[in-house]
């Protein structure tokens, strides 16, 4: 469904589901630990069922029961950093795979950047390493912040060069 209405949404990574965590508040239908455990436990393996068969991706929240607040539904205050954490993970994860080093190497030629070195991605930071001052000054005029977000990725991969 959520693909007929955005069709550019075709990568498995492009849709992301996270799946539950615990809930240990007894309800009417639940009303036992085991019960409320196992009805989570169901959720989260229909959901990888469905990421299998539509194609998109999981974030798995490790998420336990040793997170939850009194109440046994909220997280703890002092677990709210795990989870952002998590999240914060994810992302990065994905934004590391969104342009590859020799898919960079080969843009920074395509714009004619003659650089000296290009390490390796970290922390979401690219350094393009330069001997030649006019070399630098070149690839700042030419490159700009947008240069490799995923929509420059994907323009970059449809195009021939």
């Amino acid at each position: 469904m959520l693909r007929s209405h955005h069709p550019h949404l075709v990568q498995k990574t492009d849709i992301t589901i996270a799946t539950v965590f615990p809930c240990y508040k007894p309800s009417s239908p639940f009303q036992t630990h085991s019960l409320l455990s196992s009805n989570v436990n169901n959720y989260n393996e229909l959901l990888r069922n469905l990421s299998s068969l539509h194609n998109f991706s999981i974030l798995d929240i490790p998420i336990t029961g040793d997170h939850l607040g009194r109440d046994g539904t909220h997280l703890d205050s002092i677990h709210i950093s795990y989870l952002s954490n998590t999240i914060q993970e994810y992302v990065h994860d994905l934004m590391n795979r969104i342009w590859p080093l020799k898919e960079i190497k080969a843009y920074l030629t395509y714009k004619k950047i003659q650089y000296n070195r290009l390490p390796e991605i970290w922390k979401q930071k690219l350094c393009i390493q330069f001997t030649n001052p006019v070399h630098r000054e070149h690839a700042e005029k030419t490159l700009t912040l947008n240069d490799f977000d995923e929509n420059s990725y994907s323009e970059w991969c449809s195009q021939e060069h």
